[in-house]
């Protein structure tokens, strides 16, 4: 009887201490699961208050700047982080720069050649160190994470081949990495960058609980970057429209709005810009009751900085317009003022001419522009009006004034001449063939009997069918004077 006792006593303790571990362990899972919960809570009023801070932030100022700075500071609260940066991908050089950053970050990549700067041992310097530093894609821990998309964690930097160990060349312990999470910037499908922190405030490494949070923050942040960089886009696009809009309303008061009436004579100009702003000019100068200056130019370089030459050009040859009867003594003048005022990779092609009513000449010159097209309406030929010169800004006087020349040609009833620029004769096709001379010639023999403005038009016309469906790449100015008689 003892013996059964015994038994049932031995029993009777094994129950009791499985029950007692059954209920441990259902103590240790509840407290688990308590645990979990309060991580999941903890980690949603976290993203709740990022949320929050970065709406806040992105309605003060919507543009990048703002965002990351948000973004750092916060990412360095929640996971107790020493230092945080955020780099972003250069598309064009497939590499990564640090944009922002916050606290001293170590280099997570050398390059080869890199020679550690002495500053570095102070932190104020680290984040010039680390957004001189180009990271190629794949190359480092930012690098394969912009190269992979996926999140990495280094538990231990001391034991990550991928780690930089700078060894003897800093005595500063801030250099070394010996925890870090890094995380992809990705919206639709595109990799904007990589968000990093570096070692933890109280030495102990980064957990996957705390990397999950982290790439929670990223994706958002993400979102917010791709939204600011739109925003900043769209902004910045309107502003420049709003900028040329006024600058293409500036330049267009300064083009005649209408030919002079000039007794005999017939006067029309038209000028087509390739962008919103050109450089190519042409004007009417009175110069007394029987004589009249008209000057064509073309600009090198399009777009504002041709149009802002262009502007210069007009004011210069209006101000010594009035100082000599002579187009050659006028482009000397003209280029003297010039040449100390423009940039050396630009410079203006010209013609001027003087129309006299009352002796029936056209006098000319030209600076390296193409030269006049002259319709005789005795022969009924269409010929070259050629004259020697180069174009103005190039040269300060010494070759120029050597070489402009002056000619001068008597006009009869039903002459024609047309003054162009080379965005006529080099408009071009699909195929890439030019209009040409010879185009332009046809062009005018074919309507020599219209007035000066219908004469424009068929030209225009004629460009405008040559080249179909292709696209316009340089302006186009055309002056057309038809003597009546």
């Amino acid at each position: 009887m003892n013996i059964y006792a015994d038994i049932i006593a031995i029993a009777c303790f094994i129950a009791t201490i499985v029950l007692y571990i059954r209920l441990s362990a259902l103590k240790t899972a509840n407290a688990i699961l308590e645990k979990s919960q309060a991580q999941l809570i903890k980690e949603r009023e976290i993203l709740l208050e990022f949320l929050n801070n970065l709406g806040k932030a992105s309605q003060e100022e919507i543009n990048a700047e703002t965002i990351l700075d948000c973004v750092v500071k916060y990412s360095i609260k929640t996971t107790e982080a020493k230092s945080c940066a955020i780099f972003l991908i250069d598309q064009e050089t497939k590499t990564l720069k640090a944009e922002y950053v916050e606290g001293a970050f170590p280099p997570p990549y050398l390059p080869e050649d890199f020679i550690m700067p002495k500053v570095v041992s102070a932190a104020k310097h680290f984040d010039q160190l680390i957004k001189s530093i180009s990271i190629p894609l794949g190359l480092s821990v930012i690098g394969e994470a912009a190269a992979t998309n996926a999140p990495i964690l280094i538990e231990s930097g001391k034991n990550d081949p991928r780690i930089p160990k700078f060894g003897e060349r800093s005595l500063n312990t801030a250099l070394s990495i010996d925890t870090m999470m890094a995380v992809p910037l990705t919206h639709a499908g595109e990799t904007l960058g990589v968000m990093a922190v570096v070692n933890k405030k109280d030495d102990t490494p980064f957990n996957g609980s705390e990397l999950h949070l982290f790439s929670s923050i990223a994706d958002q942040a993400a979102y917010a970057l791709h939204n600011a960089t739109v925003s900043m886009a769209v902004a910045e696009k309107q502003r420049f429209d709003r900028e040329l809009q006024v600058a293409r309303d500036i330049q267009t008061i300064l083009l005649p709005s209408a030919a002079p009436e000039i007794d005999g004579f017939e006067l029309s100009g038209l000028n087509d810009t390739a962008l919103a702003v050109g450089g190519d000019y042409y004007d009417y100068i009175r110069l007394d009751d029987n004589r009249w200056g008209i000057v064509i130019a073309d600009v090198s370089g399009k777009g504002v900085p041709g149009a802002m030459v262009m502007s210069m050009f007009r004011s210069v040859i209006r101000s010594v317009a009035h100082e000599t009867d002579s187009p050659a003594e006028l482009f000397k003048k003209v280029n003297q003022r010039l040449f100390f005022d423009i940039k050396e990779d630009m410079f203006v092609s010209a013609a001027y001419a003087v129309i006299d009513s009352k002796n029936k000449t056209f006098t000319f010159s030209r600076a390296g522009h193409e030269a006049p097209l002259y319709y005789n309406a005795i022969t009924q030929k269409v010929s070259s009006l050629s004259s020697q010169g180069m174009a103005l800004g190039i040269d300060s006087g010494e070759v120029f004034d050597t070489l402009i020349e002056e000619k001068q040609i008597d006009l009869h009833a039903g002459d024609l001449i047309i003054l162009y620029t080379d965005g006529v004769t080099e408009a071009h096709d699909l195929e890439g063939q030019e209009f040409g001379k010879d185009n332009l010639i046809t062009a005018i023999k074919a309507a020599t009997s219209e007035n000066a403005e219908t004469v424009l038009e068929k030209i225009q016309e004629q460009v405008e069918r040559f080249v179909g469906a292709g696209e316009q790449y340089d302006d186009i100015t055309l002056i057309a004077l038809k003597y009546k008689g």
